[in-house]
């Protein structure tokens, strides 16, 4: 799973061209919402039934990756497979029937688009973390708002 359609098409077009006797259009790019398909990926190493299990992989642009690198004191974002970084603003929030929730981005690009069109006049702080950490860290009893 790609974070972007450009870098989506981009695999697309190469595999096509590496397996040329294929149909062209056997392979299409759709999207997805990383909240309906991620406990699916999150828990499908625990299938004991190999002959079932599908391996996925959630890819992030190396544009992300680097913009990781960029925020990230502690540089977790080393490697362009299975370290996901998700940007958070937590002044930013958004009015989802009736109650706050926090907004989280997968592109840098996205949340700085947000954040200008929240209040262009403040400044604003851009947090990174690891998809996994944050899905953990979802996971445990918090007074945070995802």
């Amino acid at each position: 799973f790609f974070s972007h359609v450009e870098e989506a098409n981009k695999m697309m077009r190469a595999i096509q061209n590496a397996n040329p006797k294929q149909d062209e259009n056997s392979m299409v790019v759709r999207p997805f919402f990383l909240g309906v398909i991620w406990f699916g990926l999150l828990f499908s190493c625990d299938n004991d039934n190999d002959d079932d299990r599908v391996e996925y992989r959630l890819v992030p642009s190396r544009n992300d990756l680097n913009d990781a690198r960029d925020l990230s004191s502690s540089n977790p974002f080393a490697t362009p497979f299975g370290d996901i970084p998700i940007f958070i603003n937590w002044q930013l929030r958004i009015i989802d029937e009736e109650k706050e929730v926090l907004p989280l981005y997968l592109c840098l690009e996205d949340i700085q688009t947000a954040c200008d069109g929240f209040d262009s006049s403040s400044e604003y702080e851009i947090k990174v973390q690891d998809l996994k950490a944050l899905v953990t860290q979802m996971q445990k009893e918090s007074n945070i708002d995802f």
